[in-house]
């Protein structure tokens, strides 16, 4: 796989674990063991993961717009 190209449903693929732990776990959440944080931020070096700025722009606005939840 093109390091460009990694997204969260390969680090889905690749991890074989939930799309929700992958994405907790990238936001490091605290509800998830750290070892599984780490895990899951390895494996998302190790494939060039990186995260849309423009996309989490999105969110947080909407996010702020609905008190806060989606």
């Amino acid at each position: 796989m093109n390091k460009k190209d990694a997204t969260l449903a390969s680090l889905v693929c690749e991890t074989k674990v939930d799309a929700t732990t992958v994405s907790l776990a990238l936001r490091n959440c605290p509800r998830l063991p750290k070892e599984t944080q780490k895990q899951m931020r390895a494996m998302a070096d190790k494939l060039g993961y990186r995260t849309d700025s423009l996309l989490q722009a999105l969110v947080a606005c909407l996010s702020r717009k609905n008190g806060g939840t989606l």
